[in-house]
């Protein structure tokens, strides 16, 4: 495999955790050693004005909302999340999903989205701090991270 080659001859890697390099590294059949770790961050949110207009194109104002920020990936876990937010009393808070959910690169769920259930594609960082400083909390329900960048953002804004 050319992966392979490439790591064993490159003069070093970079990722984002010390859980990913030891997969990588696993996977690659080269030591750990060969991989720097460098951890993400949230800081550029600290500059970053809030466009709030993403509240008024998703109705989201003045409603009470959880959000989810991620990928349609499976290992983002959007089905289970819509099963458990499916059980919620119907109307008492809305479920915002942040993210891509392009059907040619990541596999449909089996779930359809319950009543309530808000998708607004891909945002920008602007729409992105808006949306984690109003939300009454972040759900991460992913069940495979090399490093959840979410839960640092959220946190950075003030979201639970």
């Amino acid at each position: 495999m050319a992966v392979r080659r490439l790591a064993r001859s490159a003069g070093g890697m970079l990722t984002v955790s010390a859980f990913s390099r030891d997969r990588l590294a696993t996977s690659l059949g080269v030591p750990a050693s060969r991989f720097a770790v460098v951890p993400n961050g949230a800081d550029h949110f600290g500059h970053t004005v809030a466009d709030e207009s993403v509240l008024d194109r998703h109705d989201l104002r003045h409603v009470p909302f959880l959000l989810a920020v991620g990928s349609d990936n499976a290992t983002k876990n959007v089905a289970a999340l819509l099963v458990a937010f499916a059980r919620l009393s119907p109307g008492s808070v809305k479920l915002v999903i942040a993210g891509d959910g392009n059907r040619r690169v990541f596999a449909a769920t089996n779930v359809a989205d319950p009543p309530g259930v808000v998708r607004t594609g891909p945002l920008d960082d602007k729409s992105l701090v808006a949306l984690y400083r109003r939300a009454l909390a972040l759900v991460f329900p992913s069940v495979y991270e090399g490093f959840g960048l979410p839960p640092l953002e959220a946190m950075t804004q003030g979201c639970q």
